[in-house]
């Protein structure tokens, strides 16, 4: 009996496939579902390759990823608004990813953070504070 327990994994793992559970029809319906998950795989990632082709070359593009500081960013945006307000410009206006504008900013500050700035904007009823989150500001201009 000792030596049964000892000898019975290697004998079934040495057994035939076609064991009692297998048949012809297992066998295909196995077959069919490999082919299945193959193409669709494949059709995948044929249109990931669709996806990235331009309209103005026929080229691949690819997409690359590069992950940030937010402090860095921020403190960029920050850099960017001070160098134009060293120039004496009067309005300096921060473009939105949703198309809206920030103007008239007097001053702006980082948050410890880094993911959102803290604008303050000149208005006629004194000064006005809004904060943005970084990854919300498309562009710095002015006027």
């Amino acid at each position: 009996m000792k030596y049964i327990n000892f000898f019975l994994p290697f004998i079934i793992l040495s057994a035939d496939d076609k064991g009692p559970l297998y048949s012809d029809n297992m066998a295909n319906s196995f077959k069919q579902e490999q082919e299945t998950a193959t193409s669709a795989v494949s059709k995948d990632i044929s249109n990931q390759i669709a996806a990235n082709i331009s309209p103005e070359s026929s080229t691949r593009g690819t997409s690359d990823i590069m992950i940030v500081d937010p402090k860095v960013v921020s403190q960029d945006w920050k850099d960017a608004f001070n160098s134009l307000k060293s120039k004496k410009i009067a309005d300096i206006i921060f473009n939105l990813h949703d198309n809206t504008q920030i103007s008239n900013v007097s001053d702006v500050e980082v948050l410890s953070g880094g993911y959102l700035m803290l604008f303050s904007l000149k208005t006629v009823q004194g000064v006005k504070y809004k904060i943005v989150k970084t990854s919300d500001i498309a562009s710095i201009a002015s006027k």
